[in-house]
């Protein structure tokens, strides 16, 4: 027999994708934080959802249970001890409300000649405990939102929120 010959591994399985997909909830807050905020840690890939008053916050997506797994240890090594893996449906519409893109919310009143307000003229606008909120769109799933969201960004407006509205 020769001992220079290593036995073959075993292959392992190709893991197969999940039905859901994942991302892990890092925390929950009134506060709006830019996503290069030191309070999310350095993490990026962060997509802030605001849903009744709170703005939640959730690191990563995937639909493989390794990654899901690694992406939760991450966000606990990053001090998020309480971070939790929260399951999405892809593509699910919502049965009641809709998703809407915060673009702004300040104290200050926009004024009709910034470049946003000439940018997206079909913004809603509410004032609530001396903030005002600009909202813009209504999105059926958290999907076209996303989208909605990153073509807003390519077009320069960045730090927007996607908010869940269920009315």
């Amino acid at each position: 027999m020769d001992r220079n010959v290593k036995e073959p591994e075993p292959e392992k399985p190709v893991e197969q994708p999940l039905k859901n997909d994942f991302r892990i909830l890092l925390m929950s807050s009134p506060s709006r934080y830019t996503v290069d905020d030191p309070a999310l840690k350095g993490l990026k890939y962060i997509l802030p959802i605001k849903e009744n008053g709170f703005y939640k916050y959730y690191y990563a997506n995937t639909n493989y249970a390794s990654i899901r797994d690694t992406n939760l240890k991450t966000a606990k090594d990053a001090g998020f001890r309480n971070a939790i893996s929260i399951s999405f449906v892809p593509n699910q519409a919502l049965a009641t409300g809709y998703y809407t893109l915060e673009i702004y919310a300040g104290k200050d009143k926009l004024e009709s000649k910034s470049p946003v307000m000439k940018m997206l003229p079909d913004m809603e606008r509410a004032k609530e405990n001396g903030v005002f909120y600009y909202t813009q769109g209504k999105y059926r799933t958290l999907e076209d939102a996303v989208k909605a969201q990153k073509e807003l960004e390519n077009k320069g407006i960045t730090n927007t929120v996607i908010e869940k509205r269920s009315k």
